[in-house]
């Protein structure tokens, strides 16, 4: 390859990274504290989710319906 393609190339490797890396949005944890099940009502999605115990990952409409699921922390 010539310099000028090996330039380019690397241009644009460069140029590739960059925004990728200015696109991505880091995580942020929120300040939601945890309750007896393990989860905690989220006021923007109005339901209720779970982070520890047997339904961590899951969301339900409401803290009754994990009840029922059978969530424990």
């Amino acid at each position: 390859m010539t310099r000028l393609r090996i330039a380019l190339h690397l241009s644009f490797a460069v140029l590739v990274l960059l925004l990728l890396t200015l696109s991505s949005r880091p995580a942020v944890a929120h300040g939601g504290g945890i309750d007896a099940y393990g989860g905690h009502n989220d006021n923007k999605k109005g339901n209720y989710h779970s982070h520890q115990g047997t339904c961590a990952g899951r969301a339900f409409d409401s803290k009754a319906d994990a009840i029922k699921a059978g969530c424990k922390r």
